[in-house]
């Protein structure tokens, strides 16, 4: 197994690359329901909107585990402490 120090460090750096990749990708998926003309009173209508919504539900679990380990693993492991699995 690689330090502790090794492991933050890789994660410190993936953690700024992912907040930018999320951001970009907040930022242009808003622009592109707006480009398509996807209003908020449609997202519960049968059309493009409702699968926008699905993905939106379905990506936000990755986000809550992204900024759990933001929040919680990384400054551990930044102090050299063990994060059990």
């Amino acid at each position: 197994r690689a330090p502790l120090t090794v492991q933050a460090s890789a994660l410190s750096a993936f953690s700024r690359v992912a907040q930018l990749a999320v951001s970009v990708l907040l930022v242009s998926g808003a622009a592109m329901a707006w480009l398509h003309g996807v209003r908020l009173d449609s997202l519960w209508g049968p059309s493009y909107a409702r699968l926008v919504l699905l993905k939106v539900l379905l990506v936000m679990p990755t986000l809550a585990l992204g900024g759990w380990n933001w929040r919680f693993v990384l400054p551990r492991l930044e102090k050299g402490q063990a994060v059990s699995a």
